[in-house]
């Protein structure tokens, strides 16, 4: 039954299937690749309109505690997550949707996201979610609120986000960062899982915001982790209270 739900979530997102059958490849073109939906600008709707008025600065002002550019990064809070074990609880009570917030990388990187059953040993369905993860003004400052006009080579602004849909129980996500993906053919790959990557370190860290829906996930794009203060690229992703609450309870994730 489980096996019957996923296929027909992915399936319903889009016709085509890009699966691996192995871990994530370490270099690849996103040229190949599919994207989960469309980019969605940040106030298209009610949803959004309340996500960038009643979140972001919440979220900005996480982000500039613990994400400034050129900190590296530690344990300075104590609802960071275990990347690797990134899975949802329970149906998601709505459309799952992955707002950008910020990036400070002299990169044009690409981010994506890969689903599969928890504890599955290969690889899932990989689809990009923002091509292009690059604004127009650097967030170093999150605070600034100056992001400048998108354009074609900086299309993002914050709040703007992508719809993935539903999510059944006990699905694990897997991000990725491809390195100057938008404008590097056959660009490195770092995802979740440190051993899988092809410099076997960290590139993603993970948190939620206590009492809320809402996961912050912030990308290392260097290789061996640069300068590692994980704020290339900053999303959040809503998978509503119940699996937010549950991350943070180990006890209730899947086995």
């Amino acid at each position: 039954m489980r096996n019957r739900l996923l296929f027909a979530v992915i399936t319903f997102l889009s016709a085509q299937t890009m699966a691996f059958s192995q871990s994530f490849p370490h270099k690849l073109s996103i040229s190949t690749m599919s994207q989960w939906n469309q980019v969605r600008q940040a106030g298209d709707d009610t949803r959004s309109q309340s996500f960038s008025n009643n979140v972001i600065p919440q979220v900005m002002d996480i982000a500039t505690s613990l994400l400034d550019s050129g900190k590296v990064f530690g344990d300075r809070h104590h609802f960071r997550l275990d990347q690797d074990k990134l899975y949802t609880s329970s149906r998601t009570p709505y459309p799952v949707r992955v707002y950008f917030i910020a990036e400070g990388a002299g990169f044009q990187n690409s981010i994506g996201l890969s689903l599969n059953y928890a504890g599955a040993t290969e690889g899932g369905d990989m689809r990009l979610v923002f091509p292009n993860a690059s604004m127009p003004v650097q967030g170093v400052n999150f605070r600034s609120g100056n992001f400048g006009s998108r354009r074609p080579d900086a299309p993002l602004l914050p709040g703007d986000y992508v719809e993935i849909g539903e999510i059944p129980a006990g699905v694990q996500l897997d991000f990725f960062i491809v390195q100057d993906g938008a404008r590097v053919r056959n660009a490195w790959v770092f995802g979740n899982r440190d051993d899988q990557n092809p410099d076997r370190f960290q590139h993603v860290i993970s948190y939620v915001i206590p009492g809320s829906p809402f996961l912050i996930v912030g990308f290392e794009d260097l290789w061996m982790g640069g300068d590692k203060d994980y704020e290339d690229v900053l999303i959040v992703v809503d998978l509503g209270k119940e699996n937010i609450d549950n991350l943070v309870d180990a006890s209730k994730l899947p086995n």
